[in-house]
């Protein structure tokens, strides 16, 4: 069997009239550079006119740093294995599962190690995100886990007062209390 008649004289993508072909899968260079980049050829340009909304710049922001080496965070995530739901790299996809951001909401990952997939995100407020950082010092007394800001609004204590307790290394049962100990006695 001849192998001219295998492929098209053009690029094998339809609709593209490009006869200069890069040697490797029958596709002009724009395509197999896309190929190559994203995995898939985007043939169409589909508008969705969300690209100016808080939505698109969360989702953008997410795929940037999974998956752009040169992006500033990427370090933090693509390069901790922080991965996109494949399904999730279409904006269209995302929106779908995530629905619209509520008013000062932020992406959250449920399992800071786990990957941007359904199951795994939510949408937040800013300081419940804050409260799901890898950096957070998570306390555990009378079998309640919280961070040190967690405990201190739930006691009513400043956050730097109870970081200082902490810091000092008071015994937990001691930090945790919301009266001020002045070595054994309290004032």
């Amino acid at each position: 069997m001849s192998r001219k008649n295998i492929y098209p004289k053009g690029c094998s993508v339809k609709h593209c009239d490009t006869t200069s072909l890069h040697l490797i899968k029958e596709m002009c260079q724009k395509h197999y550079t896309r190929m190559h980049r994203n995995g898939t050829i985007k043939t169409e340009r589909h508008m969705h006119g969300l690209t100016n909304t808080p939505e698109y710049r969360v989702w953008s922001a997410m795929v940037q740093r999974c998956t752009n080496h040169k992006n500033k965070w990427y370090s933090y995530y693509g390069g901790r294995g922080i991965k996109v739901y494949k399904p999730w790299l279409i904006f269209d996809n995302f929106i779908s599962d995530m629905g619209k951001r509520p008013l000062h909401g932020t992406i959250d990952r449920i399992d800071n190690n786990g990957n941007y997939e359904p199951g795994n995100c939510s949408w937040v407020t800013q300081k419940a995100q804050s409260n799901n950082t890898r950096r957070n010092h998570v306390l555990s007394h009378m079998g309640r886990r919280m961070t040190i800001a967690q405990w201190a609004n739930d006691l009513g204590l400043k956050y730097s007062t109870l970081y200082g307790r902490i810091n000092k290394n008071w015994p937990l049962d001691k930090a945790l209390r919301k009266e001020y100990y002045h070595g054994t006695k309290v004032v």
